[in-house]
């Protein structure tokens, strides 16, 4: 019998202007817009998936406002996620420098076990050579905060949009056939 996951609240978090809107209309709608509205407090973003292996589920993003201005407000949101998304900017270098703060708010406010990902941007606005430093500092982040992985993604061309998504979903599935 197939696993049915029933409203998996997923937190999506990073600064502000990182691209958490545009990657949530990517994964939503397929398509790329360049001119997304600021996300004040959070807005709610939902998509319901069949997995190959017959499991369903019917996902929440929450996107949580990176504007220093809205933070305070961020706790408030954290309860009942299954796992988080943790978004900077791949051209903006210095947005690597401030997922520490997600990285703490999500593990303060998860459940333990829960599933983090850190999710690179906006791949598409640098070289080859610049994603391959700009990787190896994500992967490094990844081992000090313990997240479960990293994936770099470009909404404007789509690439591992969808399969940052499966790879948390797999983490969620693998963490309840497990308990």
């Amino acid at each position: 019998m197939p696993l049915v996951l029933n409203s998996v609240k997923l937190l999506v978090g990073g600064e502000g202007g990182v691209g958490k809107t545009s990657i949530l209309y990517r994964y939503i709608n397929n398509d790329f817009t360049a001119n997304m509205h600021m996300t004040i407090g959070v807005q709610l973003h939902t998509r319901t998936i069949e997995r190959d292996d017959g499991t369903k589920a019917s996902l929440v993003f929450w996107d949580l406002s990176g504007q220093e201005r809205f933070k305070f407000m961020l706790p408030n949101y954290c309860g009942g996620a299954s796992g988080a998304f943790i978004l900077f900017d791949m051209y903006e270098t210095d947005t690597l420098g401030k997922v520490e703060d997600w990285f703490k708010l999500f593990k303060s406010h998860l459940p333990k076990g829960s599933p983090i990902i850190l999710v690179g941007t906006k791949k598409d606005l640098i070289t080859p050579e610049q994603a391959e430093q700009v990787n190896a500092a994500a992967l490094q982040w990844c081992l000090y905060f313990g997240c479960d992985n990293y994936l770099p993604t470009s909404s404007k061309t789509g690439e591992n949009v969808g399969a940052v998504v499966e790879m948390m979903v797999r983490a969620i599935v693998s963490r309840a056939m497990s308990t």
